[in-house]
């Protein structure tokens, strides 16, 4: 490759998950690559300024460079390969067709579990409660800044596939089912990137047999997210006072972690009923004998109603944490679905997993072969304090953690630069 094309774009629609590349970027950055992300946080509504530098990565919101096209931005760029977090939506399209009429590799690196096969009809029902809710307003937000960078860019790939179905179907069904076309569309030209990092071979044989990515070779890295897990496993009981007062945890009680989802913010719930849910399950666990400690998800953290839980004053909130630790010391874990409930099963933790009122339309990830499933406040009440929890979660293991050598970031740049 000649030393002036060594540039790699990283994409994104927010900085917000800028640690998605940040675990990987120096050691790009060591072999000699200039890095950058281009972000469409203005898109959102979000006051981002236009360039900044976030964990040591140069970041442009689009309007940077003073145009609204995705594909003449790339064009100025032109990196060698262009970084991307996700392989489904309208935009991501726009991405992938940009690269492929530009020369550009595009890239696709998982930054989540995937939801079972067996899940996804239930889980496009639940989402669509909530995507389906003022479409016609959400269609003409997204009007200027999606749907018009999709048509651009399809006019710039090739103009035929204006006298084709396939652009009219993308945007009709992204309308009328925009959890079934944004999160599992069928198979496309315009969803395959020319790699695919993913976590395990679950993920690989699930595109693979829904052809999701056809003609995007698929390479499997391991869970990045899960380096720093293994790199500190041994540690992990060190420094146990440190990290409770750091964490404002009470010493004088054993703590229960629950893990926050952002039903909030997803508007699968209101925030009066998260509220009195967690003021019950605090209820609870103090009348056994436990605290509880609420892990915030960034979504909720960053939110509008991240300031309602200072209204409770008997649990401890937490947003910024050794994950890993907070973990390790607790008792139980609870959460209607999470990817970092990988955690307590490798810690081999109990997971307790609501199926209570509003609970019970959540969508689930597991089976009970890895989580007790908790159908009731009564029965809340019982497995709080039970001891007595017994799983296989060995297929589980095999199926989603297939490195524990924390190199996922050496994996990742080998792959990009064997791509490019």
């Amino acid at each position: 490759m000649s030393v002036e094309n060594k540039k790699i774009v990283y994409f994104d629609y927010w900085t917000v998950g800028i640690g998605n590349f940040k675990f990987f970027d120096q050691k790009l950055k060591d072999k000699g690559f200039e890095t950058k992300l281009i972000h469409l946080a203005s898109w959102k509504g979000l006051k981002e300024p236009k360039h900044q530098t976030i964990q040591g990565i140069d970041s442009f919101d689009i309007t940077y460079y003073k145009t609204n096209r995705i594909y003449d931005v790339l064009r100025k760029e032109k990196p060698a390969a262009l970084i991307m977090l996700n392989a489904s939506f309208i935009t991501d399209r726009t991405l992938i067709l940009s690269c492929r009429k530009l020369g550009i590799r595009s890239i696709y690196i998982m930054h989540g579990a995937l939801v079972r096969e067996e899940y996804i009809d239930e889980n496009i029902k639940i989402q669509n409660q909530s995507l389906k809710r003022n479409r016609i307003g959400k269609a003409i937000k997204h009007l200027k800044g999606t749907v018009w960078n999709y048509v651009y860019t399809i006019w710039k790939f090739d103009k035929a596939y204006f006298f084709k179905k396939h652009i009219y179907d993308v945007l009709l069904g992204s309308f009328l089912n925009p959890a079934k076309y944004l999160n599992y569309p069928p198979p496309a030209f315009d969803l395959h990137p020319d790699l695919s990092l993913v976590y395990g071979e679950l993920d690989k044989a699930f595109y693979e047999k829904k052809n999701l990515i056809q003609g995007s070779t698929i390479k499997i890295i391991g869970n990045p997210d899960l380096d720093k897990h293994f790199k500190e496993l041994s540690t992990l009981e060190d420094n146990k006072e440190e990290f409770f007062r750091q964490s404002n945890i009470p010493t004088n009680k054993p703590y229960i972690t629950y893990i926050d989802e952002g039903l909030v913010e997803d508007n699968f719930w209101d925030n009066e009923y998260r509220m009195d849910f967690f003021k019950t399950i605090i209820e609870i666990c103090n009348q056994a004998g436990y605290r509880l400690v609420i892990k915030l998800h960034p979504r909720t953290a960053r939110g509008k109603h991240a300031s309602s839980f200072h209204e409770l004053k008997e649990a401890t909130i937490l947003s910024n944490t050794n994950f890993s630790k907070l973990v390790y010391f607790s008792e139980k874990c609870i959460s209607h679905y999470s990817t970092t409930l990988i955690y307590p099963i490798l810690l081999n933790k109990p997971i307790l997993i609501p199926r209570w009122g509003r609970s019970a339309e959540q969508i689930t990830l597991y089976t009970p072969k890895e989580v007790t499933f908790v159908n009731s406040l009564d029965e809340l009440k019982r497995y709080i304090v039970s001891k007595d929890f017994s799983y296989d979660r060995s297929d589980y293991l095999r199926n989603y953690v297939s490195f524990t050598d924390g190199k996922t970031d050496e994996r990742i740049v080998g792959h990009i630069l064997n791509q490019i």
